[in-house]
């Protein structure tokens, strides 16, 4: 439900800037906040996960959001010239929120359910968001032409105090206490040293080591897909804006239909020889989809559509076999008390 939320309200606020601004530059802006939020707080978020109490980063976490939200909705009915300022504040003060809530949550999957399922629900999460990518713009676009945009902040302080209520009956003590003591909130916390340490332990976990190098080539090529496949599509083939939304759809439709298969698998011993194959696959697909360019390919729209389709939906699977095995095998092999600062890394 939060995923669905916040979904709905980016595409909303993409809408709201394209159409009050008609700018594509601040659009970008507010796409860019995301990663630079993380990359100033990487010293110090992963050691608070590590630090402190799962169950009270989330809870205070998601109190943050709602009372974020309430106050940008009154403020948005009352916009200026000022408002590009205001949605910038708001989306640093929600991206903080959201970076400490997905590093609580990739750490705590170990303590959340039995270790034998942790591959399960890293597989149930990542269909929520692969069907989160799908409905929000659908439902998102519907209901920005039926409401002002200020219902997406009521949107959102609905699914997140759901989502609170939901948080407060986990047991985030499954499989063990948390690695916190009384002494850590007490003793004043050295981010660097901390920050350091984390560096130090991942230096020894050589196989870590290897996954995160992988995850990030496979990150910096993708962008090339995420990039060059609209400009293929649109651009050379011409293709309307409803061939290319089906196009785009059907990665995440891969990403659900792997998930359900994935579900009923048990986790195989060698996951990780397989999830390298997996990625040699994803560099075989992104080779297909520039091949109808490079051979000056002359079919019609719908063929091309058909074959796009096919590789968006084929990549789907290849990037859920290999994040799902990878999330996993990082949370049953990093201890407990380096997991915050080894997932912000």
């Amino acid at each position: 439900m939060d995923e669905l939320g916040s979904s709905m309200f980016s595409f909303a606020l993409g809408l709201f800037l394209l159409r009050k601004t008609g700018s594509a530059m601040n659009l970008g802006i507010s796409i860019l906040i995301g990663p630079l939020v993380s990359l100033v707080l990487l010293p110090v978020s992963g050691t608070i996960v590590d630090r402190f109490s799962h169950k009270k980063i989330i809870v205070t976490c998601q109190i943050g959001i709602i009372i974020t939200m309430a106050f940008f909705s009154m403020e948005l009915q009352q916009l200026s010239g000022t408002y590009l300022i205001k949605i910038i504040i708001l989306l640093v003060l929600l991206d903080i929120f959201q970076l400490f809530i997905g590093n609580v949550f990739s750490a705590s999957a170990i303590n959340l359910v039995p270790k034998t399922q942790v591959q399960q629900l890293n597989s149930i999460q990542q269909m929520v968001r692969s069907s989160a990518s799908i409905l929000a713009p659908i439902f998102g676009g519907i209901a920005y032409g039926m409401m002002p945009f200020f219902g997406f902040t009521l949107v959102m302080l609905v699914t997140t105090s759901v989502v609170m209520l939901i948080v407060l009956s986990l047991n985030f003590r499954f499989n063990g206490a948390q690695l916190v003591t009384k002494t850590d909130f007490k003793r004043k916390v050295d981010f660097l040293t901390s920050f350091k340490e984390g560096i130090h332990y991942l230096r020894q976990k050589q196989a870590i080591v290897m996954l995160i190098i992988t995850a990030c080539v496979i990150n910096f090529f993708f962008c090339a897909v995420n990039v060059g496949l609209p400009f293929i599509l649109v651009n050379r083939f011409k293709l309307s804006n409803i061939f290319y939304s089906i196009v785009e759809a059907s990665t995440s439709v891969g990403m659900i239909l792997s998930g359900f298969i994935f579900m009923k698998q048990k986790p195989a011993e060698n996951q990780i020889q397989i999830m390298y194959r997996w990625v040699i696959g994803i560099a075989l697909i992104t080779s297909g989809m520039g091949l109808p360019v490079v051979l000056h390919v002359q079919l019609l729209k719908l063929e091309i559509t058909g074959i796009y389709v096919a590789l968006a939906l084929l990549m789907g699977v290849a990037l859920f076999e290999t994040n799902v095995p990878m999330a996993g095998y990082m949370q049953l092999h990093i201890d407990s008390s380096f997991q915050g600062r080894v997932f912000t890394i």
